[in-house]
């Protein structure tokens, strides 16, 4: 499947300055950025705090090739949504709706030397092929947290990804407190997901992140079926 658009991306640091932005990849801080940050996240947030994800149980899809893996279907890794496999057989996630992540980074993550320089965005079904189902505690053991081990959860047999989109983010400045990313994407619609998220202290390669792993975010139970177009979703990385 062709990847749909990457991500047009701004940049909001609370209490630093030096405007500027540059697609498709993360940048730019503002000095009004505590005005922005409130400004993008609306004050019923803590309900939409939850996020994207197909397809849902209940939707009907005409059913594809027979399949034991995501590996039969499609490649979730070089796809930004791409097939997977429910009930035994491929099916494509959807409809799309186009929303935005608003990344957050806590200064623990700010300061020279700790910035992460790539954020990955998994959209993952709630259930295991085998029908279990997908938590945060799962996925963490499942998940690689070195360059060597970065592919784990893309190869995993027993994880669909409908949605994975890796990010560059470019730091301007030097940051003081929190910094927040605005990420743009479409993603599938669904309901009872995860969005997992890692940030990696290393430069893309291509659609893969490289060095280490810095920190993780997970959110269970996402729910993004009735979202409007331009919906906004949290997506917090340390404290």
């Amino acid at each position: 499947m062709p990847r749909l658009f990457i991500v047009t991306v701004l940049f909001f640091a609370l209490g630093c300055s030096g405007p500027s932005g540059s697609p498709p990849d993360a940048s730019a801080a503002g000095p009004d950025a505590s005005a922005g940050l409130d400004a993008a996240i609306p004050p019923d947030a803590s309900a939409g705090l939850d996020a994207a994800m197909p397809p849902d149980a209940d939707l009907e899809y005409d059913a594809g090739p027979v399949c034991t893996s995501q590996a039969d279907c499609g490649d979730p890794v070089n796809d930004l949504v791409a097939n997977v496999c429910v009930g035994a057989h491929c099916r494509t996630p959807g409809p799309l709706v186009s929303i935005e992540f608003v990344s957050s980074y806590g200064t623990s993550l700010t300061q020279a030397g700790s910035q992460p320089r790539v954020q990955l965005t998994r959209l993952i079904l709630g259930k295991h092929l085998d029908g279990t189902s997908v938590t945060c505690a799962d996925l963490a053991q499942r998940s690689g947290a070195t360059q060597a081990t970065r592919s784990l959860l893309d190869k995993d047999p027993q994880i669909n990804q409908a949605y994975r989109g890796l990010t560059a983010l470019t730091w301007t400045g030097t940051p003081q407190g929190q910094v927040s990313f605005r990420i743009f994407g479409d993603v599938p619609r669904g309901d009872g997901n995860v969005l997992y998220a890692e940030a990696w202290y290393g430069q893309r390669d291509q659609n893969d992140p490289t060095g280490d792993r810095a920190a993780v975010s997970c959110t269970e139970g996402a729910d993004l079926l009735a979202a409007p177009d331009g919906a906004r979703f949290v997506v917090a990385f340390g404290p």
